[in-house]
């Protein structure tokens, strides 16, 4: 289906308080419930999908994971696959796909606002900490039976200009102070 960005924060969070600072930071602010993803955290936690569009696909977060790159599907590389190309052609076609400057500025534009959010979110509203993870969903959001493989914490000081394209598939990465 698709990838989505998805947020988890302390349920003691007022709506009204940090619904601003996402859409200030073109996020969106759509809470929903899975009971497969609260088994697996502490009580407390709300769950905020970011997405203002159709879905995150393409998004800077996690494009090192994502196997095709920005802009590029898997089916689109099973077509390829299917047509007989080698993985040499496939790997080139991809590069010569994702290499425009346009896409480059906008990866660069979602970085510095993701990275903005987050500095933001715990330095100025003294959120304490900001569950990140990205999950490409088979079926809707509220049932998608999703198991995180692991849970890392990264702290604001660690925040590097690559990291946030290096976020893995399924694992709750915890921004702290």
């Amino acid at each position: 289906m698709c990838q989505y960005i998805n947020v988890v924060l302390s349920a003691d969070l007022k709506t009204e308080m940090i619904k601003p600072l996402f859409a200030k930071h073109g996020l969106g602010y759509n809470p929903f419930q899975n009971q497969f993803i609260f088994q697996q955290l502490k009580k407390n936690v709300q769950l905020v999908n970011t997405t203002t569009k159709q879905c995150d696909c393409g998004s800077i977060i996690g494009i090192e994971s994502h196997p095709a790159g920005k802009g590029i599907q898997p089916k689109d590389i099973e077509r390829l696959r299917r047509k007989g190309w080698s993985e040499t052609k496939i790997k080139n076609w991809i590069a010569d796909k994702t290499k425009t400057d346009f896409q480059a500025q906008d990866r660069e534009k979602e970085r510095i606002q993701w990275m903005v959010f987050l500095h933001e979110a715990i330095n100025e509203y003294m959120i304490g900490m900001v569950g990140l993870y990205i999950h490409w969903y088979d079926n809707s959001i509220f049932d998608e039976e999703i198991i995180f493989k692991d849970k890392k914490k990264i702290s604001l000081s660690e925040l590097q200009v690559d990291t946030l394209g290096k976020l893995r598939y399924d694992i709750l990465y915890e921004f702290i102070p």
